[in-house]
């Protein structure tokens, strides 16, 4: 708010031939500030230095504010409207907050000397956009006439209590000014405390009285439609809506497009893109999963069935006397002898012309071959010399019992293990 501001002054007393009393002006408000961004302290005289000091609690003149105006004659006063510059005339600012403060003038600096043409020293706080120097405010009255007028104003600012928006809502919520449902507390600029009340964005009235921000009908507003389309705009509550009428996309407060089929088209092909791709990756994570499942299945069962005692127990028999081996898998066997060519056969066992066809499977001539001890004739030549006689009959009798069609018949793992393990501690012995 904009208030008439008085004037200080200290004139010199022709009749006593001595400066008179200061006529000085203070302020002391609660919820009143001179605004820091729209006042200064000007000074006016040709000899005049004057100050404002303002109060911090209990603090007096925490802060002192002042400047020096000087001239040496009338006819080296600036012309009217020049900017005050420190001749005849100075301007300086003043800090924020302040909510009380007193002028005064420095003894040393009067219009003794200079009281044939400038007989007064002038303070006032004032608007800085509202005042203007005037070459007679130095010399006459002038000054004092236009502030009992309204050519000399200050700025005001309002604000409730001197707490911040944090320590109000935390401390004491009873005290709390902004009582709309629909409003905000905003700290002041001027000062380290103090607050505001605004209605919220959207909303209008008066945020101090209980349900006095109300929705501001965007929709209706006369002269400010808000959307670019006539009749799309939809009011809510704090705001508005703008959808774009139907077959167009976009939002009206920009540009409101017809679908085009090309752009239609490019969405379904990323779509279906997309659906490809997510089932080629599923596909290929169930695979990857599948393919492991599998794996673990196989190992869970080797070790179920013995084979990997079994395993061991061939390893530790064989190893014994010297001789390695190792297992392949099908696919080796397969790659290694041409897809099992018979012509990649290191070496064949003698058939008889009198061998029945059921005896050609390599099982078949192996129990031929142990019913007509011919074992020989089947195993390799660096076996033969270096296992004993006695060890190669018990483990062909080994082999002929686990060839046995009969489940019954055949032994278990667990026996087989234990009978090469006998065989084992025989040839070693």
């Amino acid at each position: 708010m904009r208030v008439r501001s008085p004037v200080s002054s200290w004139c010199y007393d022709r009749a006593s031939r001595s400066m008179g009393c200061q006529n000085t002006w203070s302020f002391n408000s609660t919820a009143l500030r001179f605004s820091d961004a729209d006042n200064k302290l000007a000074v006016v005289g040709c000899s005049a230095l004057a100050y404002i000091g303002s109060k911090d609690g209990d603090v007096e003149n925490r802060y002192v504010v002042g400047c020096h105006a000087q001239c040496a004659s009338r006819a080296s006063l600036p012309a009217d409207g020049a900017p005050c510059n420190g001749t005849g005339c100075c301007l300086t600012p003043v800090q924020p907050g302040i909510s009380y403060f007193d002028v005064a003038f420095d003894d040393r600096y009067n219009s003794t000397a200079v009281a044939g043409f400038s007989p007064c020293g002038y303070a006032v706080l004032v608007e800085e956009a509202a005042f203007q120097f005037r070459a007679n405010y130095v010399t006459t009255g002038a000054l004092m006439d236009d502030a009992a007028g309204t050519r000399l104003s200050a700025v005001l600012d309002w604000a409730v209590g001197n707490q911040t928006c944090r320590d109000v809502q935390r401390k004491n919520t009873t005290a709390y000014a902004c009582l709309s449902a629909n409003s905000e507390c905003v700290d002041l600029a001027n000062g380290p405390t103090g607050y505001l009340c605004n209605c919220s964005k959207g909303y209008q009235g008066n945020p101090y009285i209980l349900g006095g921000c109300q929705d501001i009908n965007k929709c209706e507003v006369k002269g400010k439609y808000p959307c670019q389309i006539v009749d799309t705009c939809i009011n809510t509550m704090g705001g508005y809506k703008c959808p774009c009428p139907a077959h167009k996309r976009g939002t009206p407060d920009e540009k409101c497009e017809d679908y085009k089929s090309g752009t239609l088209w490019q969405i379904v092909v990323g779509v279906s893109i997309g659906v490809v791709m997510l089932a080629l990756g599923t596909s290929c994570t169930y695979a990857i999963q599948e393919k492991r499942r599998l794996a673990l299945i196989k190992s869970r069962h080797f070790r179920q069935h013995g084979r990997l005692l079994l395993f061991e127990e061939m390893k530790k028999s064989i190893s014994k006397q010297g001789v390695s081996f190792t297992l392949f898998t099908r696919q080796e066997l397969q790659e290694a002898t041409g897809d099992f060519d018979e012509r990649h056969l290191r070496r064949r066992a003698p058939r008889a012309s009198h061998v029945p066809d059921d005896e050609k499977s390599l099982a078949a001539s192996f129990l031929s071959a142990a019913r007509e001890s011919r074992l020989d004739d089947l195993l390799d030549e660096r076996i033969n010399s270096e296992v004993g006689a006695e060890a190669l009959v018990r483990v062909a009798k080994l082999a002929k019992m686990c060839l046995e069609m009969s489940g019954e018949r055949r032994p278990s793992m667990r026996e087989v293990a234990k009978e090469l393990d006998r065989i084992r501690k025989i040839s070693s012995s």
